[in-house]
């Protein structure tokens, strides 16, 4: 189970930063962007993104733990962190800093967009693990295996529309 949620963390962190990459190469320049050069960008900068990735988890988690409410507010206010780190090739902390400066004075509107995209992603998610879940899993989660399976399926759900809101985002 570990296992399959770490490969999930770190193929959704490459997966917004790619995104975050395409869309904004598309919108800042001539080039038609492509998953080869968004990738290649990722890749000189993966480290950086992994970081910035772990930085956030782990801000929003210390915020949820504090009180939930300046876990919310860390999520918000740090979600275009990965656009930034892309687009402006900075380090980890400063995309951090960044993106708090980007999201002042817009919170709200960029908190509503958030839950919008949640709650899309969500109900697609669902028509593809629902299905899945429920054939493979009818008699209920009983193994390690039955577990894995459930958290796999999610996450390939989750990596489906993660484009989705890295796009929303940038």
């Amino acid at each position: 189970v570990l296992l399959v949620l770490g490969v999930n963390f770190v193929v959704q962190a490459i997966a917004a930063a790619a995104t975050s990459q395409a869309v904004a190469e598309g919108y800042l320049s001539d080039r038609q962007p492509s998953a080869g050069s968004a990738l290649r960008a990722v890749t000189a900068m993966l480290g950086a993104v992994l970081a910035t990735a772990l930085l956030f988890t782990l801000g929003v988690f210390a915020g949820i733990i504090a009180c939930f409410i300046p876990g919310i507010f860390l999520a918000v206010a740090w979600a275009v962190a990965m656009p930034a780190l892309m687009v402006e090739r900075s380090g980890p902390t400063t995309a951090l800093r960044r993106s708090f400066e980007l999201v002042r004075g817009r919170w709200w509107p960029t908190f509503g967009l958030q839950i919008l995209i949640a709650i899309i992603t969500g109900v697609l998610g669902l028509v593809i693990t629902f299905p899945l879940t429920a054939v493979l899993l009818s008699d209920g989660v009983r193994t390690a295996g039955d577990a894995v399976i459930q958290i796999a399926s999610q996450s390939i759900a989750a990596l489906l529309f993660a484009p989705l809101s890295a796009i929303a985002v940038v």
